[in-house]
């Protein structure tokens, strides 16, 4: 089976996807700073998580095919942002 998605090799999109990842972990949203413990958590570092785990998979995937290991990388990625976005849409900003 071919390892590329659109005919992009799957390790060129894992390279964006960890330069996303430290983007995030200096940029993050503002609702954090007044959030506390694990609501603070998930705002600071739940987005720079969720393209770590997309990187990971799909560097997972181009290293030793499709994968259950890639496959839950993915997945996971995908509950991460969805825990991500409603935790920053229920946080009310000061």
């Amino acid at each position: 089976m071919d390892n590329s998605l659109l005919g992009v090799p799957l390790p060129l999109y894992g390279i964006p996807c960890l330069m996303l990842a430290f983007v995030f972990a200096i940029v993050w949203p503002r609702q954090a700073a007044t959030a506390t413990g694990l609501r603070r958590l998930i705002l600071r570092w739940g987005h720079a998580l969720v393209w770590v785990l997309l990187g990971l998979a799909a560097f997972s995937t181009s290293l030793s095919g499709h994968t259950p290991i890639a496959a839950a990388l993915a997945l996971t990625s995908l509950a991460v942002y969805v825990v991500f976005l409603i935790t920053l849409v229920t946080t009310k900003r000061q």
